[in-house]
């Protein structure tokens, strides 16, 4: 675990550098000639040798604000994908227990 700081507060910011962050780790940059059976290490040292590239400070708030407004619809997406699954699953039950018992009724061929 690193504790990670902008060199200029008045130039970069915390939010932009998590996302570039989080980017580099989903895009395994740090794994490149790590061992994947092992969790890597990644030193002070080692993490110093990657360079990244910081627009300006007001396009940096620019790309966080619409990464988050991007995030918050994949959010809503994903609570109503949850929401129809579950509802799926229930209604999935109903018909079995319908038809175990009986009281599924299927219409005869026209």
């Amino acid at each position: 675990m690193h504790r990670l700081r902008a060199l200029n507060r008045k130039s970069d910011t915390a939010e932009f550098f998590y996302y570039v962050m989080e980017m580099a780790t989903r895009n395994e940059v740090f794994i490149a000639g790590g061992n994947q059976t092992t969790i890597d290490h990644l030193t002070a040292e080692q993490l110093r040798r990657y360079r990244f590239a910081f627009p300006s400070i007001d396009e940096q708030r620019a790309i966080v604000a619409s990464l988050e407004s991007m995030l918050g619809k994949v959010e809503l997406l994903v609570r109503e994908i949850l929401k129809s699954v579950e509802r799926l699953a229930e209604y999935r039950a109903a018909l079995i227990t319908a038809a175990v018992t009986g009281k599924l009724v299927v219409p005869a061929p026209a």
